[in-house]
């Protein structure tokens, strides 16, 4: 399981609670690099405003709960009941209305889909690495994108080093069944199911991965009333994250890629964007949606005005 994923003890829970009702959503991100890093990576490519976002995969909802803070109606999804309850629990205290959880196991997404409807934005955070049939996932993810939709996906960087007591599941009992991915082996699955990559990204570099590994071990040998004061106070390190990764060269932990759903030009509209950018887009099936033509050509401008913003960065990966 990647750092910041693992289940907090009841004390903890409790903190943590105390501390989302004085300093609101933010608190969600208090303690664990790796967490602030993910929502980083979020926050450049997470839209804000009036979209439907699927959080597929939300642990303890604190994304989902992003989403709903930036106007977005966000659903998140989890097999975890326990995770589920904290979720809704903090989004009551944070009186997000628009923040929504549903227990689903992603490795039966199939299932819901006509359920579930469309979202023009879906998050699969540090999910795909866990999934025996990760190809599978990535076609119902796409099922579930409105045409001009975006996929945004997080993992593990397949030639990372290996963080303390790290180990592949031999069952799927809620570990990491495989290592990572490099961005090409995403880029390859994902435009195997009409998506098209149109930002990349690494993150969790050198002084994160030296604060995660400090981290495991403290809170392994250390009561935690004890570990985390001492893990709070070296958060500000992380500062340093990107310059000693570059200066060092060190291998990123994890990768990031957002993806937009293929969408038909139909030429009946007239050109749907005047865009020199290097985004285009055409549908495997149009039949499967029930767009007219002016709002499929809304959302392809929509698609590439977004891309054109977008950090296209690759270090080290």
């Amino acid at each position: 399981m990647l750092p910041g994923r693992e289940k907090p003890d009841d004390s903890r829970m409790h903190v943590l609670d105390s501390l989302v009702k004085v300093l609101g959503w933010r608190a969600t991100l208090l303690g664990d690099p790796a967490t602030k890093d993910r929502w980083r990576f979020l926050r450049n490519h997470l839209r804000p405003g009036n979209f439907r976002t699927l959080d597929a995969g939300c642990g303890s909802g604190a994304f989902t709960m992003y989403a709903s803070k930036i106007g977005n109606h966000a659903l998140g999804l989890s097999f975890d009941e326990a995770q589920l309850e904290k979720a809704s629990r903090r989004a009551a205290i944070l009186r997000l209305g628009t923040a929504h959880f549903q227990r689903v196991d992603l490795r039966e997404l199939d299932r819901f889909v006509n359920v579930l409807g469309r979202f023009e934005q879906i998050m699969c955070l540090e999910c795909i690495e866990h999934i025996p049939n990760d190809r599978k996932l990535v076609s119902d993810l796409a099922s579930l994108l409105t045409p001009a939709g975006t996929l945004i996906i997080s993992t593990p960087y397949k030639y990372h080093k290996a963080y303390y007591n790290e180990a592949l599941s031999p069952s799927e009992d809620g570990g990491h069944i495989r290592w990572g991915y490099t961005h090409d082996e995403l880029r390859q699955m994902l435009a195997g199911e009409g998506l098209t990559v149109v930002a990349v990204d690494s993150f969790h570099g050198f002084v994160a991965q030296k604060l995660i590994n400090f981290r495991l071990r403290s809170v392994a040998i250390l009561p935690a009333v004890l570990a985390w004061p001492l893990i709070w106070l070296l958060r500000p390190l992380n500062m340093l994250d990107k310059p000693l990764t570059t200066l060092l060269k060190y291998p990123y932990l994890s990768i990031g890629v957002v993806a937009v759903k293929n969408v038909t030009y139909q030429p009946e509209c007239g050109d749907p964007a005047s865009s020199k950018e290097p985004v285009r887009m055409f549908s495997r099936d149009r039949a499967s949606t029930n767009l007219d033509c002016a709002s499929i050509n809304t959302q392809y401008v929509s698609a590439i005005v977004a891309a054109a913003g977008m950090n296209n960065s690759v270090p080290h990966a």
